[in-house]
């Protein structure tokens, strides 16, 4: 069996020892990572579940050891993991050397042009999904929380395969699904999608086509939404940004 953390692995060689985690904070919605004077942030899967084994304390920790944590089955501990690769990646000055350009609109009305009359799996239950996308592709979400009309997150299985376009939420790298999902859509134009999306080339040699992500602007900001458990007002302390290919 090969590295199931290769990703992971390779996410977290690139980051240098040494980086300092200045402030950290986890609320229902979000958790955030500061260091370096940045600030990544990552969906909260509020699963308390294996025992934990990350500091209470992260403030002094390296940023890299934090970023370990991104492996862990405990899903609290894994969102400050993915936060802290973000917190590395998903900065303005590494968005800049990139070439990265604004997203000028929310990914899905980006790429309606590209999905009409194709075969659309997304992962995720986005806002508004079908208003954007359900007359124009054969489209079909797939949510573990399912709601009316969402296909289970068990059919990825069958439906990803078959897709010609796979949109994922950044999520996955918090509960560790990105691996299989991206196997199951080789064949698929693939983009990962959201705040939780790490902003970095290495993800293109794993299937990845496009990146829809964000990077922080307003560290304050950002802290209070969070500490608030807003939602997607959490993107109105930062920008948002794509990458391809």
């Amino acid at each position: 069996m090969k590295n199931f953390f290769e990703i992971y692995d390779r996410l977290i060689e690139n980051i240098p020892t040494g980086i300092k985690v200045t402030g950290g904070l986890q609320h229902l919605r979000w958790t955030g990572v500061e260091a370096n004077g940045n600030m990544g942030i990552a969906h909260t899967i509020d699963v308390d579940s294996v025992p934990k084994t990350m500091p209470e304390d992260i403030v002094g920790m390296d940023l890299r050891e934090l970023a370990e944590f991104s492996k862990s089955w405990n899903f609290l501990e894994a969102a400050y993991g993915v936060a802290a690769i973000n917190c590395y990646y998903n900065t303005e000055e590494n968005m800049k050397k990139l070439g990265v350009f604004d997203n000028k609109g929310d990914a899905f009305d980006v790429y309606q042009e590209k999905v009409k009359g194709k075969k659309v799996a997304v992962i995720g239950r986005f806002p508004f999904l079908e208003k954007r996308l359900g007359d124009i592709c054969d489209l079909k979400v797939l949510e573990r929380n399912i709601s009316k009309g969402d296909y289970p997150d068990s059919a990825c299985e069958f439906i990803l395969p078959e897709s010609d376009y796979v949109f994922m939420t950044g999520c996955t790298f918090v509960n560790k699904t990105v691996v299989r999902l991206l196997e199951l859509s080789e064949n698929a134009h693939t983009v990962i999608v959201g705040p939780t999306t790490p902003m970095t080339e290495i993800l293109f040699d794993y299937g990845v086509n496009d990146l829809s992500g964000f990077f922080v602007k307003d560290k304050e900001q950002c802290k209070n939404l969070i500490s608030n458990s807003e939602g997607r007002l959490v993107l109105t302390s930062g920008e948002l940004i794509s990458l391809s290919k």
